[in-house]
């Protein structure tokens, strides 16, 4: 948890909104080239090395990260995504207080359709599909780790704000265990006790919800990142529609916006559900397709790389003549 640091908003809409000042400014394609790219250490006297030590090197790979175009129009989407969605929710706005008027008699009734001020929702959904392996989740993962996911204000009024939360799909698709979800991983991030107040099981799903919209309007939750929602197609038909209208509703009536990551076996069901969501069209939808075949790299060995990656001590020629023997 930290007190962010108040940057320049650089455009109108975004002035005088202290949930966007405290944000990183929007970056430019090279910095977001610079801040997303993690090459890995290399020493040419790692070569020297003995075979035991070599094979250590080589896992620095599983944390090497190189941008590509999808990667950098990622990081741009989401960025507008949590951006455009603060823009509705400003604290020094009278819909801000509109807010909190309506999450207490949504409370108060137990229906999430409940409103008693109409109030300005700016909130898109957006979705990422793309085939398993693809890199969707280390993606989204390391774009979100850009911005401070807690931030403590004080101005105009004092509020611990959380920036994002990425949550797994439950596997049978069950709103219930999403929420419960939910309120875990903010009393990780908060010191809180949510789960325990309003996630036990005899609580009933419709007040669950309620308690999760609430919370996320409270501690001004920017972005909600739900993985692995091709889980939904194993859930019995009315546990997935009760889950997708609950996000829909999250959109729409609350202001939250939604990222929803999967593979493209749940494409069908996610079309059906964004078309439903206002404003979705704003920020579209993504579909990464594999390498086309003509473009992909049979070998890929950097040079700066070198012998460092044959934990065998096999010299390089012979590695070459073993690979062109084949």
């Amino acid at each position: 948890m930290g007190i962010g640091t108040m940057t320049d908003p650089q455009l109108p809409e975004y002035t005088n909104n202290p949930f966007i000042a405290h944000l990183p400014p929007p970056m430019s394609v090279r910095e977001a080239l610079t801040a997303l790219t993690d090459l890995p250490a290399y020493d040419p006297a790692e070569r020297r090395y003995p075979a035991h030590l070599r094979c250590h090197c080589i896992q620095r790979l599983a944390r090497y990260f190189d941008p590509m175009n999808r990667h950098l129009a990622l990081e741009n989407r989401m960025g507008a995504l949590i951006r455009q969605g603060y823009i509705g929710r400003n604290p020094h706005t009278t819909d801000f207080i509109y807010r909190l008027h309506n999450n207490h008699e949504r409370m108060i009734r137990r229906d999430l359709d409940v409103t008693l001020y109409p109030v300005e929702t700016t909130a898109s959904g957006f979705a990422l599909i793309g085939c398993s392996g693809i890199g969707k989740s280390r993606s989204t993962d390391r774009v979100l780790r850009l911005y401070p996911q807690v931030i403590f204000h004080d101005d105009p009024m004092a509020l611990v704000q959380v920036t994002w939360l990425k949550l797994d799909c439950p596997h049978k698709g069950s709103a219930k265990q999403l929420c419960i979800s939910f309120f875990r991983e903010m009393d990780r991030l908060l010191g809180s006790r949510f789960q325990a107040r309003h996630g036990a099981g005899r609580i009933a799903l419709d007040e669950m919800v309620v308690h999760m919209a609430r919370i996320a309007d409270l501690h001004a939750l920017g972005l909600l990142v739900i993985d692995e929602v091709q889980h939904l197609m194993q859930a019995p038909g009315a546990s997935r529609e009760d889950l997708l209208n609950f996000l829909v509703t999250l959109i729409n009536k609350i202001g939250l916006p939604v990222m929803i990551v999967g593979t493209p076996a749940a494409l069908p069901l996610l079309q059906g559900a964004l078309r439903q969501a206002r404003r979705a069209s704003g920020i579209g939808s993504a579909v990464w397709e594999p390498m086309p075949e003509k473009r992909r790299l049979g070998r890929i060995r950097p040079p700066h790389v070198g012998l460092s990656m044959d934990p065998c001590g096999n010299s390089a020629d012979r590695w070459d003549r073993r690979r062109a023997a084949r």
